[in-house]
């Protein structure tokens, strides 16, 4: 073999080695994906388990409003009413048609914009959380930041084409991952149907959720096979669509206790699904949930002032998983490869069962893996002596007053 040939084999080699990389070598073949960028990681971690240029610089689409609605969530009741500018008449695209002085809740707004993917949803969520866009994204930005983005500049809560607003696909999964850990949040995006009811200027609206992995009823071709488009232990969360962006899908799987989020941008319409398919399913034949501690497996306890009892056991209200690479041998990592510090603090009774009191924090040779809140593990009722003590307070000041 010629040196010149042997050079362009080895350029080749690293130039795939470039395009892809992942965790370990031992694995199933990375997946051919159209997308121009993608990403797989662990939702409970960040954990990075697939990188295909996913520090690349893109435009998010609709995806945007993962982060537009876990702001709302995070700053307005969702009962609030919002009474509906002029700006949202301002928003093309998909739009739920709202008009200025048009009132609806949160909640209903929430659910417009991420199973409809309504673009004036978004400004009237934006308006009512900071009131104006300017602000709101101010707000995004520095929400992104503490997440942990570093390639992500917002300009609007909806993701209308804007050459300033833009992103990478590790910075929407981190903002995927944070916004999954709000339970109202994964409630909306997991909701495949949603009706809204009749406004003070419009009948009812009925809105689906717009990500066929969650509502789809068809198939798709997954490497020249059929396959059913809606994916097993799907769990939400976002689509996005325009020209500029291509198709864009961020999506949430779990099994078996192994939870991972994929995220796919710029790729063809005809992608847009066998990638994240494709993706995920690698996840899921490549990873494993290994179980550090269960779910109500007390790590620690809390001192209990007045109580009956002077401490009480704390647990994690879940099992704590770990993912880890499957090997011919079982995983890579075992459960002795993993450590982890306790943080209480002192209760005063009485103590509700399922109380916050500390957390956990595991590590993996060292490495700080993630953090846990740990709750009280049962009830500690007040001694005898504090609960006539209380019982005479009251009496007193009921006589006295």
């Amino acid at each position: 073999m010629n040196k010149r040939l042997t050079s362009l084999i080895i350029s080749a080699v690293l130039l795939m080695t470039a395009v892809f990389t992942c965790t370990a070598s031992a694995m199933t073949s990375v997946p051919a994906i159209g997308a121009q960028s993608a990403v797989l990681i662990d939702a409970e971690t960040g954990e990075v388990l697939l990188d295909k240029s996913m520090n690349m610089t893109e435009f998010p689409a609709s995806t945007t409003k993962m982060m537009t609605a876990l702001l709302a969530i995070e700053n307005l009741d969702l009962d609030d009413a919002v009474t509906c500018g002029p700006d949202v008449m301002k928003a093309d695209g998909t739009i739920l048609e709202l008009h200025t002085g048009e009132k609806l809740t949160v909640e209903q707004l929430l659910y417009g914009m991420m199973l409809k993917s309504s673009n004036d949803a978004a400004v009237a969520l934006a308006e009512a959380v900071s009131g104006n866009i300017e602000d709101f994204a101010d707000l995004m930005n520095k929400r992104a930041a503490e997440i942990g983005c570093t390639g992500t500049h917002f300009v609007s809560p909806n993701g209308l084409p804007d050459d300033n607003h833009v992103t990478t696909a590790h910075d929407l999964a981190l903002i995927a991952s944070e916004a999954m850990k709000n339970p109202t949040f994964a409630k909306i995006v997991k909701t495949k149907t949603y009706t809204i009811p009749a406004t003070n200027m419009h009948e009812a609206r009925k809105v689906k959720n717009s990500n066929q992995l969650l509502t789809g009823t068809g198939t798709v071709q997954v490497d020249g096979a059929e396959r059913p488009v809606r994916y097993e232990g799907i769990k939400g969360i976002k689509t996005g669509y325009t020209n500029a962006a291509q198709s864009c899908l961020v999506a949430d799987a779990e099994r078996g206790g192994l939870d991972i989020i994929s995220v796919t941008l710029k790729a063809s319409y005809y992608d847009q699904y066998p990638d994240a398919i494709k993706i995920l399913d690698w996840g899921f034949a490549n990873f494993e949930a290994l179980t550090i501690i269960h779910k109500n497996e007390a790590v620690t306890h809390s001192a209990v002032k007045h109580g009956r009892n002077s401490k009480v056991g704390l647990v994690p209200g879940k099992d704590i998983n770990m993912t880890v690479e499957k090997t011919a041998d079982g995983t890579n990592y075992t459960k002795d490869d993993f450590t982890y510090k306790t943080d209480s603090k002192e209760l005063t009774a009485p103590v509700r069962k399922g109380t916050k009191a500390g957390t956990v924090t595991v590590y993996r040779q060292g490495q700080k893996m993630g953090t846990y809140d740990l709750v009280t593990q049962n009830s500690v009722e007040e001694s005898f002596f504090y609960s006539m003590l209380g019982k005479i307070t009251g009496l007193w000041h009921s006589i006295a007053g």
